[in-house]
């Protein structure tokens, strides 16, 4: 849900650049409460041949799901086309990125995903974990050891926790917010990784 949060961002530090101006977005705005996930999206490109839509619909998927990554695209192409005005896409992974397994954090570099928050908390990373749940270099223990063990760089949004018991990390819904109002701590934030993204969609909706 927060993906059109961080889209909507980006979009209008480039239109404010004379970039994308044409694109016409609109990001769909989920309700509180919401249920979404891949497997929700993938449901949805699935029942295009029951729905009559009439605007072109783009289902943006993370990378991080090899057995949804293989459906929602056409042989060597980032998207699928299901009919029905109804598209899924796979987020491009971006130039400083040297692993497939892409979510939209990953889009930002480090120093600004591990940007802390007036509060102390920020986005942790799980290669910064030992193993065992510890953080490497920080008094700090991670409550979902497995994550640890994640072969490529997990966001980790909560479940960090101080010896006191205090949970530091910040959630990606927080995250979002922070950087889309540019919050203390969160002003300057660059978007230009972000560009490919609206490459894709603008290659998108040109087919249409």
């Amino acid at each position: 849900k927060t993906d059109g949060i961080h889209l909507s961002a980006a979009l209008r530090y480039f239109v404010n650049n004379g970039e994308f101006v044409d694109l016409g977005l609109y990001f769909y705005k989920y309700p509180d409460g919401a249920k979404l996930s891949n497997s929700y999206l993938l449901k949805y490109c699935e029942s295009s041949h029951v729905r009559e839509q009439k605007k072109l619909t783009i289902c943006l998927f993370d990378c991080d799901d090899p057995k949804i990554v293989n459906k929602c695209r056409d042989k060597n192409l980032l998207y699928k086309n299901w009919g029905n005005n109804i598209y899924s896409c796979l987020l491009p992974k971006p130039s400083h990125r040297n692993f497939e397994e892409v979510c939209i954090e990953h889009f930002y570099s480090d120093a600004i995903l591990l940007r802390q928050d007036t509060k102390g908390r920020r986005i942790y990373l799980s290669d910064e974990f030992k193993e065992d749940g510890h953080h490497k270099t920080e008094d700090l223990t991670l409550r979902k050891r497995t994550d640890a063990k994640s072969s490529y760089p997990k966001i980790i949004d909560s479940g960090v926790f101080k010896p006191n018991g205090d949970n530091i990390s910040l959630s990606k819904n927080d995250f979002a917010n922070h950087i889309a109002r540019a919050d203390e701590n969160f002003q300057g934030v660059s978007f230009e990784n972000f560009r490919p993204i609206f490459q894709l969609l603008k290659e998108i909706i040109d087919l249409g």
